[in-house]
């Protein structure tokens, strides 16, 4: 019997001997948490989002922009857009001759001259040579035909007898009180016609303006149309050394007049244009040629200079069609 347990416990103490020594030459177990527990990590709050709130445009956009400077600026009830003048910046003058004749600022031509059979006038068209007096395109409201029109013009300036007198070059106009310029709509007002020559010592005018003569189709590409905007950054643009010369008819006759009148009414580059040339009565009906249209008649036809008594602020200019010379 005492063997017997003996035996039991020898086998006993043997296996727990076994199993001590397996479990020390085993590797430790990896992947899995330890009995030692680690450290509760402390609550860290999460980041919030303080909103930053992005800037939308307002549903009322401010009047700030910086537009083309003009000539007058007149009170209204309505929003007015503050213009930043323009500063003077002359042309200088440079050789150039056409048809043998220099070119100068004092320069002009006639380019038609039809007459009756009793030799009265019956049309007549002249171009000048004028000095741009600054790169911008002004803007003047006027009454025309009992209608508010604003005028779009340069300050240029024509030598007579060689005295430089300034006066407005008008481009065209449009229906309404001093509409700047970025608020016209795309159509016949905003353009104007204009040639090009660039790196000119020798210009054929006449010939020029036999090609301004042609349909509309057959001017290009010697003429081309620009609209104002466009205009406005290419004067922007141009050389200290520039020359621009400008035509429109000065004498028109009698029988054209009913025509005349009905395209004023309804066309306002018609009424900027041809507004300086006529006499209206207080219905807006043209009555003849102003005292400004025989002034320049006899400048193109007899040669005689502006009288004194109109080289004032009204002292004006139409352009059929610009031209613009470059050394």
């Amino acid at each position: 019997m005492v063997r017997r347990h003996l035996s039991k416990r020898v086998i006993i103490v043997t296996i727990l001997l076994a199993l001590l020594a397996g479990s020390a030459c085993s590797p430790a177990p990896r992947g899995r948490p330890t009995l030692t527990p680690s450290p509760i990590p402390t609550e860290t709050p999460w980041p919030t989002q303080t909103p930053t709130p992005t800037p939308r445009p307002s549903s009322t956009p401010t009047l700030t922009p910086t537009f083309t400077p003009y000539a007058s600026q007149q009170a209204s009830a309505t929003p007015t857009f503050t213009a930043t003048a323009i500063p003077p910046y002359r042309a200088v003058l440079f050789p150039l001759v056409s048809s043998y004749k220099t070119v100068d600022w004092g320069y002009r031509l006639v380019t038609r001259e039809e007459r009756r059979e009793d030799q009265s006038l019956r049309e007549a068209a002249g171009m000048l040579s004028l000095r741009l007096l600054d790169r911008g395109i002004h803007r003047m409201t006027a009454k025309v035909m009992g209608k508010d029109l604003t005028l779009y013009y340069l300050r240029v300036s024509h030598a007579f007898d060689g005295q430089e007198v300034e006066l407005k070059l008008i481009l065209t106009g449009f229906f309404g009180k001093d509409v700047p310029l970025p608020q016209l709509p795309a159509d016949g007002a905003l353009y104007l016609s204009l040639h090009r020559s660039e790196k000119a010592a020798l210009i054929d005018l006449p010939a020029l303006y036999q090609t301004w003569t042609l349909p509309q189709a057959r001017r290009e590409p010697t003429f081309r149309s620009a609209n104002l905007t466009d205009f406005e950054l290419i004067l922007a643009n141009l050389p200290e050394s520039v020359i621009l010369l400008a035509g429109h008819p000065v004498a028109w006759s009698g029988d054209d007049l009913p025509k005349m009148q009905d395209n004023m009414r309804k066309f306002s580059a018609y009424a900027a244009r041809f507004s300086p040339f006529f006499r209206m009565d207080s219905f807006g009906n043209l009555l003849g040629p102003s005292d400004l249209a025989a002034a320049w008649q006899a400048f193109f036809l007899q040669g005689l200079p502006i009288p004194l008594d109109m080289r004032d602020e009204n002292l004006a200019f139409s352009a059929d069609y610009l031209i613009l010379v470059t050394p």
